[in-house]
């Protein structure tokens, strides 16, 4: 079906309203954002939606009484190559998860962050036809000191450099990840989405060891 909805990430909406969302990073050198916050792989053309202004009405928590507040709906990829992308998921052909494939891929990098824990935001992965990854949204890398509580509550300053340094990685690794299955649709190939690695999720990183959260617990590697 055309890709009408929310294509919502593990953590990070794909639609980004902008009142409600944390910005995106435009961190490192070899990759870079294009003007609609997208990190475009090789050299593929993009088609957006207009961004547009609405209103949503919520609750004060204290007062109960209704708000009107007027967000920014910013716009999102439509098309890529003149190829709709569609909300059929991609598959991972390769074994066991492509999660866990991908943080084997980058964990020499990762696990050069100090002690702490931390959410890795990569989403929006878009998949064409052919089964190669052509851009995915990068939301940088969040760190707290400690397990309770929020990212903002005890936060952990990562050094540019060594952010740069995993982005790059991050960029290179999604550009040559293999094994994917496009999606499909009316028995066709066509553009979709890596689902499957929609956000890479919690890390714990202990002694430069990590740790990767699953199944409601800390799993090391």
């Amino acid at each position: 079906m055309p890709r009408f909805n929310f294509i919502a990430a593990l953590l990070v909406p794909a639609l980004i309203i902008s009142s409600l969302s944390f910005s995106q990073k435009t961190t490192g050198k070899k990759y870079k954002l294009d003007s609609y916050g997208m990190v475009v792989l090789g050299k593929h053309k993009f088609e957006y939606s207009e961004r547009k202004v609405d209103t949503i009405k919520i609750v004060d928590p204290q007062t109960k009484e209704t708000i009107t507040k007027i967000v920014k709906i910013d716009p999102r990829p439509l098309k890529v190559d003149g190829k709709l992308i569609t909300d059929e998921t991609v598959k991972f052909k390769g074994g066991g998860s492509a999660e866990e494939y991908f943080l084997g891929k980058i964990k020499n990098e990762i696990s050069k962050l100090e002690d702490g824990y931390y959410r890795l935001d990569v989403y929006n992965i878009i998949v064409d036809d052919k089964g190669k990854i052509c851009a995915f949204t990068y939301g940088g890398i969040h760190g707290k000191r400690t397990e309770k509580g929020g990212f903002a509550e005890n936060p952990i300053t990562i050094p540019a450099a060594l952010e740069d340094i995993i982005f790059e990685k991050i960029g290179d690794e999604l550009a040559a990840f293999p094994n994917w299955e496009p999606a499909v649709l009316n028995n066709k190939p066509v553009v979709g989405e890596a689902s499957v690695i929609k956000a890479m999720g919690l890390y714990k990183i202990t002694a430069h060891k990590i740790a990767y959260f699953k199944n409601g617990g800390w799993q090391g590697m």
